[in-house]
C-alpha cells in the first residue's frame, strides 16, 4: 500500500466527513500565530534588529520564532503570555 494510500484511509469507526468537521489543535494553533504574526512580526522583526543583526537575519529569526511557537502550541504548550514567550525565544535565537 502507498503512502498517500494510507494518508487516505480513515482511522477505524472514522469517516473523513468526522474528520473534516473536528478543528485539530494544529488548526487551532495556526489561527493563533497567524493572528499574533500579523501583531506582532514587525515590532519583534525592530527588536532583533536592535541586538545588531542585519534585516535579513532578522527576518529569519522572527519567522524560527513563530515556527517554534506553532510546535509549542501544537504539543499543548503554555498560551499564557505568548507575546513575551516569542520576544524570549527571539533574544535566545538572536544570541
Amino acid at each position: 500500500m502507498s503512502l498517500n494510500a494510507l494518508s487516505q484511509t480513515p482511522l477505524p469507526g472514522t469517516t473523513f466527513d468526522a474528520l473534516a468537521a473536528t478543528p485539530s489543535a494544529a488548526d487551532d494553533a495556526q489561527e493563533q500565530v497567524l493572528a499574533l504574526f500579523d501583531a506582532h512580526a514587525p515590532g519583534l522583526g525592530r527588536y532583533v534588529q536592535s541586538c545588531g543583526l542585519t534585516r535579513e537575519a532578522a527576518e529569519d529569526i522572527v519567522q524560527d520564532a513563530f515556527l517554534a511557537l506553532h510546535r509549542h502550541l501544537c504539543r499543548g504548550g503554555n498560551a499564557d503570555n505568548l507575546r513575551g514567550w516569542l520576544f524570549r525565544v527571539s533574544h535566545r535565537l538572536a544570541m
